[in-house]
């Protein structure tokens, strides 16, 4: 953002983030994450916005609060999501097949680890002014209390119930999600992988349909996309915890390596071309003499 812009000077809410679980792990050989955005759609807006003088820097509060995402892709996602992202989610689910989207989930709880005090102190020392802070006294009583929990069966049957707690971090965490694109971290094999980017590759590139034009169906939504997708070998997840009871948390997931970073540039990148391709076209039809226009 501009330095003169209103929202470099606020500060966001973190009360109850905490980032206290190690790398976890994949199960089936690869962590894909995945963005997908409707190329049509994406025109619209910018020629909507074009023609709108509106203020869009009015500064806004910035503050999460827990809850289950509402906007979780399903078999019956959203219905904001249009025709070309119901075909994307189900090419995918076809590809995952036998194992569904549900069961790709890469919050994969038999696997997941707690991090040690130490690493936990070192992560929750950022977010405070300096070490001496009473926020950040009371953030490590906090940090100790959850890690003797964890670890102490007793504690368990007392305070917390740690399985159904873990269970509850699997079924509230983000990894699948539609707002302006469709935005996924799976759990898939590397061939399932090479699969969906390669399908993703038939709906975003012309060129790619015309060099394999063996089958017709691959002509149908071509150039429709904007993609991008990044491999790892496991999966991130930042919690935001109200309460330790059913509803009350959420858990952010994120590929390791980059994840949704590393697949928004190529992403960006491919909208980047679009529009060089597009100012290209219109240069060379300004230039075109009106006679040769009329005759398009």
């Amino acid at each position: 953002l501009p330095e003169e812009h209103p929202r470099r000077t606020m500060v966001p809410n973190l009360e109850g983030i905490s980032c206290r679980w190690q790398k976890i792990p994949n199960q089936n050989g690869c962590v894909l994450s995945l963005l997908v955005l409707d190329a049509e759609e994406e025109q619209h807006n910018n020629n909507t916005n074009k023609n709108n003088n509106n203020d869009a820097c009015q500064p806004t509060s910035i503050t999460a609060t827990p809850t289950t995402p509402s906007n979780s892709l399903d078999h019956n996602h959203d219905k904001t999501t249009t025709t070309i992202y119901d075909t994307i989610l189900q090419e995918i689910d076809d590809i995952l097949s036998p194992t569904t989207l549900r069961e790709s989930n890469p919050v994969n709880i038999e696997l997941a680890t707690y991090k040690t005090i130490e690493e936990m102190l070192a992560d929750e020392v950022r977010l405070h002014e300096h070490r001496w802070s009473a926020s950040f006294f009371q953030r490590s009583a906090e940090i100790h209390l959850c890690y003797a929990i964890f670890f102490l069966n007793q504690l368990q049957q007392t305070i917390l119930n740690v399985p159904a707690y873990k269970k509850g971090m699997r079924t509230h965490s983000d990894y699948r999600k539609f707002d302006d694109m469709i935005r996924m971290v799976i759990d898939c094999t590397p061939q399932q992988a090479d699969e969906i980017d390669d399908m993703l590759q038939r709906y975003s590139c012309p060129e790619y349909n015309n060099k394999n034009n063996n089958n017709n169906n691959q002509n149908v939504g071509r150039g429709r996309i904007f993609y991008g997708s990044h491999r790892s070998n496991c999966t991130l997840m930042t919690c935001l915890v109200g309460d330790t009871t059913e509803g009350d948390h959420i858990h952010f997931i994120d590929g390791d390596d980059g994840g949704y970073a590393m697949a928004a540039k190529t992403l960006k990148r491919q909208m980047k071309e679009k529009k060089t391709q597009y100012e290209q076209s219109d240069n060379k039809r300004t230039n075109q003499p009106k006679e040769e226009i009329d005759k398009e």
